[in-house]
């Protein structure tokens, strides 16, 4: 690929700084040679979000825009049909292609790889957020009040003053006596090991923050 793009730079017409007026024009007219270049080998941009969208698309997409720009409503109105059927027509065909992808990877038995496939093809859903009332009842519209008062709740929520413990509770604590079928010693070597060797690897360290591996 950068062969082919030094060899298509290497073919351009070039003008001698003699001939430019100022440095602007000599850097315009350098990178207007190297995005020629540059889209003779690569082709136009593609669209990452519509990756289904072909070149006969975007050529006809770009047609209208410049049609637009020259305010040539006839020319606007021709081209903008067969752009509406062109991008019908390479969506349809991308999904009949990741429909056939994800059919294929099913009869080979991988239906991690026929499950990621299938994602692609469902539908993108808003997400809508529900209303939020302030304390006094009236609706919050604007995202500064609304962050407001979740923090306003989240402080109430987890800074609850402390409740003493129930009379009846601390003597219930105070009269009882622990079991002796209960093993309370500390685990052992070998109950250690057993049990780091049912957890599985790359988990996030616990409290004591040392890692499953060390």
């Amino acid at each position: 690929m950068s062969q082919q793009f030094a060899a298509a730079a290497s073919q351009l017409s070039w003008v001698s700084p003699s001939e430019l007026h100022s440095v602007e024009d000599l850097w315009t007219k350098y990178k207007n040679a190297l995005d020629s270049a540059a889209r003779e080998v690569l082709g136009p941009r593609t669209s990452v979000k519509k990756p289904w969208i072909s070149q006969a698309a975007l050529s006809i997409i770009e047609q209208t825009r410049i049609a637009m720009q020259r305010g040539d409503l006839e020319e606007y109105r021709r081209l903008a049909g067969p752009g509406r059927r062109s991008l019908r027509h390479d969506k349809q065909q991308w999904a009949d292609q990741i429909a056939s992808s994800g059919e294929a990877h099913l009869l080979c038995g991988e239906i991690k790889d026929a499950f990621a496939k299938f994602r692609q093809l469902r539908q993108k859903r808003s997400t809508v957020s529900a209303p939020l009332m302030s304390a006094d009842g009236t609706l919050l519209s604007d995202s500064a009040s609304v962050m407001a008062r979740w923090q306003d709740h989240f402080t109430t929520l987890l800074n609850r003053p402390l409740l003493s413990p129930r009379s009846t509770l601390l003597s219930e604590a105070t009269a009882s006596r622990p079991d002796p079928l209960l093993d309370t010693f500390p685990p052992t070597l070998i109950e250690t090991h057993k049990a780091a060797n049912k957890v599985k690897a790359g988990k996030a360290p616990g409290s004591c923050m040392e890692a499953l591996q060390l």
